[in-house]
């Protein structure tokens, strides 16, 4: 339908008859190829089940200066965290329905939370900014939009890469793990009242560690401190490489090639020859010609644990969705239904194959490439990774460039 009217309907009804077909079928239904996710989950609790038990840590402010960084569970509504901040806040004696949660974009735009809604981190787009203002002030003035404050002291080259990229990709592992298969679903039929938490978190993951690589190269005033930035980068892929972390490695990559980084010829210049052979390597790991066949490639021949590219992965899903019709003849094409169940049933294996560090470190330490970490160093990667700080628009990336 051009305006969305029966075709509407018959989209809702295709995703029902899916996120129906995942509660209830076994392995083996649909000729092996069913949308299975897992028995006896219904459409109504699934969302819930997934998300009660995960826990997000957001920044929240009462004032430009004032702020709590407070955790909360994902199934929390507006109004109880609400409540929350109160206590915080010291301000028990206020009503919570006379204050207002805020988002505040990295471009001024403000965005209010109603009182029913959940999952609040993942709604955040990059650099947003949570407020709680008081909706009863004679003058409410403009919330405040985040700056971002570049720092020339960086803890980034002090820390181990190796540590760096395990622990990169230990958290990397969690978010897409974390992922339930009727997420896509939701996902690709646009299921309004259905939240995508996880996979919307991990999408913003992606995009979080691609511009901190190019916010954290520009943050270097002195050229060679940037070259060694650049050098850590490239071993931290190759480690992400190593460790089957193809979602970082396609996002640290894309960060090295970005043109505010690509630009800096005098940087590449001084780069040792061994390292610009090592990217060269990984950038054709990652060339996108023949559909990607290289990664492709890769992906198959590696042992799990492994994370896939996501983004890729979000595409060859969307491909089969948007390239066949979802009703034909006015019936629901299970055809449809079993290649997308397919494809996404293909990754259940991998999510349940979790990485376990003294075999992976045990693997490293035989290639020579590893050194151990003392426990101080790698809470200060944890801390670093929980709050990195990235610049989110490509022209002011562009002009921190040109400054160099």
């Amino acid at each position: 339908a051009d305006n969305g009217g029966a075709g509407s309907s018959a989209g809702a009804a295709v995703a029902a008859a899916a996120a129906a077909a995942g509660a209830n079928a076994t392995t083996d239904s649909f000729g092996g190829g069913s949308l299975v996710f897992q028995q006896g989950l219904t459409a109504g609790n699934a969302e819930y089940a997934m998300q009660r038990s995960i826990k997000d840590v957001v920044r929240v402010y009462w004032s430009d200066t004032l702020y709590k960084t407070v955790t909360l569970m994902r199934s929390t509504p507006t109004r109880a965290f609400i409540g929350t901040l109160l206590q915080k806040f010291k301000a028990t004696d206020r009503d919570p329905a006379n204050y207002t949660l805020y988002e505040v974009s990295s471009t001024g735009v403000e965005h209010a939370f109603t009182e029913t809604e959940c999952s609040i981190a993942s709604k955040l787009t990059l650099n947003g900014r949570l407020h709680l203002r008081w909706n009863l002030a004679d003058d409410v003035a403009p919330l405040s939009r985040i700056d971002v404050q570049l720092s020339a002291n960086s803890p980034f080259l002090l820390f181990d890469s190796f540590e760096f990229a395990f622990l990169l990709t230990m958290q990397d592992f969690e978010g897409w793990a974390s992922i339930d298969p009727l997420e896509y679903v939701y996902h690709l039929f646009k299921h309004k009242n259905q939240v995508t938490s996880n996979l919307n978190n991990f999408v913003h993951r992606f995009n979080v560690i691609s511009l901190f690589t190019v916010t954290e190269i520009l943050s270097c005033r002195q050229p060679k401190r940037r070259m060694e930035t650049v050098k850590k980068f490239i071993k931290i892929a190759t480690f992400c490489r190593l460790l089957n972390n193809f979602n970082s490695l396609v996002a640290i990559v894309g960060g090295l090639s970005n043109i505010a980084i690509s630009r800096l010829r005098n940087t590449w210049e001084k780069l040792p020859g061994k390292y610009l052979d090592t990217f060269k390597d990984l950038e054709v790991i990652m060339d996108p010609s023949r559909n990607m066949l290289n990664y492709r490639n890769a992906f198959k021949a590696a042992t799990p644990p492994i994370i896939p590219c996501f983004a890729l992965f979000l595409k060859d899903v969307t491909f089969i969705h948007e390239g066949n019709e979802s009703v034909v003849d006015g019936l629901i094409s299970f055809d449809k239904l079993r290649m997308l169940a397919g494809i996404i049933r293909e990754q259940q294996p991998l999510r349940r194959t979790p990485y376990h560090k003294d075999n992976i470190c045990a693997e490293l330490v035989r290639r020579g490439k590893e050194k151990e970490c003392s426990p101080s160093m790698r809470d200060s990667i944890r801390d670093f990774l929980c709050s990195l700080v990235v610049i989110d628009n490509q022209k002011t990336l562009t002009e921190l460039s040109k400054a160099l």
